[in-house]
């Protein structure tokens, strides 16, 4: 009886322990489902009281109105951006033909090849190049390079002298057109290459030239205006000084006040050029509202 008795307990009692164990972690277990589905209901809420406000900021992107004030900013930029470009284009040109003939000879494209990139390329295969461009360029596909007569052309007619000249179209054609190459000769592919590399590297160094230019201009003008701040300086305290004096003796001999009011509208006269003088040197802001 007292067996049964403590396993009846035993049992009844561990029964209910892990049946109040179990009951526990599934309540637990519930809790944390709930959890999720209210932050997960939140988040739902969240989204559909932000959707009205999502759907109108969409809308108003695709109104026709900001879609053609975004089309023709684009399109401005792209035009500036272009107009650029041929600017630099013309003005690289104009340094490149500084005699104004229209065009260059191969032994100048071969010169400036050498002095940019420090590589000799053979003039033949400089003439090819160049006829090849302008094959391309006139859209002639064939008919330049055949005239050309393979490398080292010697050009018996004008049209092959004509060819084998690198010409403002051609210039423009091979700058705008970066993925130019001959389909079978490597030798036109690496010159085309230097020739490149080249006009690349002269522009380079005249962008540096005029940016070292512009800032030494502006370091001279700063200093100009420097020692011209300085000279009104010291003038102004004599000036000041020599008013001071002439003050004094305008009170002391009246009689003489024809050569007094002389001597005041000189006085005047400076005051108003030191005035102009000093907004030039400071600038309008800085001499109505600086430190001084």
């Amino acid at each position: 009886g007292g067996g049964h008795g403590d396993g009846h307990g035993d049992g009844h009692g561990d029964g209910h322990g892990q049946g109040h164990s179990a009951k526990k972690a599934t309540t637990r277990e519930g809790s944390d489902v709930e959890r999720k589905k209210t932050a997960t209901l939140g988040r739902m809420i969240n989204d559909k009281e932000k959707l009205p406000a999502f759907k109108a900021d969409q809308k108003g992107h695709d109104h026709p109105a900001v879609k053609d004030h975004a089309v023709k900013a684009a399109a401005d930029s792209a035009q500036k951006h272009l107009n650029k470009r041929q600017q630099d284009r013309l003005a690289q040109w104009g340094r490149l033909d500084s005699h104004g003939n229209g065009m260059l000879l191969a032994d100048t494209v071969k010169r400036l090849v050498l002095e940019k990139t420090e590589v000799d390329v053979n003039l033949g295969q400089v003439k090819d190049t160049l006829a090849f461009i302008k094959s391309k360029a006139h859209g002639d596909h064939d008919h330049g390079h055949e005239e050309g007569g393979g490398h080292g052309g010697d050009g018996h007619c004008e049209e092959m002298i004509y060819v084998h000249e690198l010409s403002k179209d051609s210039y423009i054609f091979l700058m705008d057109n970066k993925d130019l190459s001959h389909p079978s000769d490597a030798e036109v592919n690496q010159c085309l290459q230097y020739l490149r590399d080249a006009l690349k590297r002269e522009q380079n160094e005249q962008f540096h030239k005029d940016s070292k230019e512009m800032m030494m201009g502006k370091m001279s003008n700063k200093k100009m205006k420097g020692t011209l701040g300085t000279i009104m300086d010291v003038l102004s305290i004599i000036v000041i000084i020599a008013n001071s004096v002439f003050i004094g003796l305008s009170i002391e001999k009246p009689s003489m006040s024809s050569v007094w009011d002389a001597v005041e509208l000189g006085f005047f006269g400076f005051y108003t050029a030191e005035l102009f003088i000093k907004l030039y040197i400071d600038g309008p802001k800085d001499f109505l509202l600086g430190p001084d």
